[in-house]
């Protein structure tokens, strides 16, 4: 016979695994609400065919399931803040995983960094209280500040009756949680 030409194609698998980039950090506020997004995990795959990538896991890191991943996009967000709190940990490793639909990736590490907030004092204790004119009154009361060491922080006042009390005539003693009010 005469030669004819016959043209093979080669069909494309999905036959390589998808690869979660490496040294992927992310950062979220430690007061940061419920549902607020830190970003979307990247990965690669080198099939030809365009990957659709699905089932985003997180394996391992997620203490107290504080965060969650979007499974068809990767995107992290917060999902219980309860426990997201710097003076606690200041960083995250999640383990992920990711499937092209036929293949799963290898673990890899994502970094979360939590950034401080200068979170306000927490007075407790103080309430109302009466004594004798002419004399000197005291009462007690706790303090706190997890970001402040409590012998650093200033206490000011405010009076709503300066014929009465004069700001100034105020003032704290004690140090740590402990103090007293004497005006």
């Amino acid at each position: 016979s005469t030669p004819e030409t016959v043209q093979i194609n080669i069909n494309d698998l999905n036959d390589v695994l998808p690869v979660v980039t490496a040294s992927q950090v992310f950062a979220i506020n430690e007061n940061a609400a419920n549902d607020t997004s830190l970003g979307s995990v990247m990965a690669t795959d080198t099939d030809v065919t365009a990957t659709t990538f699905s089932d985003w896991t997180i394996v391992s890191g997620n203490t107290d399931n504080i965060f969650a991943i979007n499974a068809a996009s990767g995107e992290i967000i917060v999902a219980d803040n309860t426990n997201l709190d710097f003076e606690s940990v200041s960083a995250y490793t999640l383990v992920g995983t990711v499937s092209d639909g036929s293949n799963t990736s290898a673990e890899e590490n994502v970094t979360i960094n939590i950034t401080d907030d200068n979170e306000v004092p927490v007075i407790t204790g103080l309430a109302d209280f009466s004594f004798d004119e002419d004399t000197e009154g005291t009462t007690t009361f706790t303090v706190s500040d997890p970001d402040t060491d409590l012998a650093d922080l200033q206490f000011t006042f405010a009076v709503d009756n300066d014929i009465v009390f004069i700001a100034g005539g105020a003032s704290v003693s004690g140090d740590g949680t402990d103090r007293t009010l004497t005006i």
